[in-house]
């Protein structure tokens, strides 16, 4: 299986000291082709944080759901702004929602909250909550928890995917 990692953007509210972003050097990336959608079993959004440009990104989630039928997922640490969130997680196959302090677990708790009252469809989603170490993971029905996350220098990437970036990151 192939799957194509698509940096979104390079901004990210946080500052955390083992950032991948910081291994990697994003500006030389391969630029994304949508032509080669084609030859990708899923595309996964991920950044910086995506959520801080959400028009933007429901607009490059829906261009890329124009050009193939691969399933989209989302990589994301901000879900605070629920509806948005909630509304985003309707465009998208999935999400992988990371926790990376204690603090994160209420946002995430409120959001997950939404998710479940407001009738949204999970039937087909694939819902992934990476819970760091220093975090005590939440309980909760419906997302595959992988607990216990730590950074890993020069962030490997897992075998099967290719990162590239946007012609434009959005910024």
């Amino acid at each position: 299986m192939k799957k194509l990692r698509l940096l979104f953007t390079e901004k990210c509210n946080r500052r955390c000291r083992g950032c991948c972003n910081r291994d990697w050097d994003l500006e030389h990336l391969p630029v994304f082709n949508p032509n080669s959608l084609g030859s990708y079993n899923e595309v996964m959004i991920t950044g910086g944080e995506p959520m801080l440009f959400p028009t933007q990104l429901v607009h490059q989630i829906l261009e890329i759901k124009r050009l193939t039928q691969v399933p989209v997922y989302l990589y994301t640490a901000k879900v605070d702004e629920i509806e948005t969130a909630v509304s985003i997680l309707n465009q998208v196959e999935g999400m992988t929602v990371t926790l990376h302090q204690p603090k994160d677990v209420a946002p995430f708790m409120a959001f997950h909250k939404a998710v479940m009252s407001e009738g949204v469809d999970l039937r087909n989603k694939k819902l992934r909550l990476n819970v760091f170490h220093n975090v005590i993971p939440p309980e909760v029905a419906n997302w595959t928890i992988r607990s216990g996350i730590q950074w890993k220098k020069d962030c490997p990437l897992p075998e099967g995917e290719v990162f590239q970036r946007l012609r434009k990151v959005v910024s």
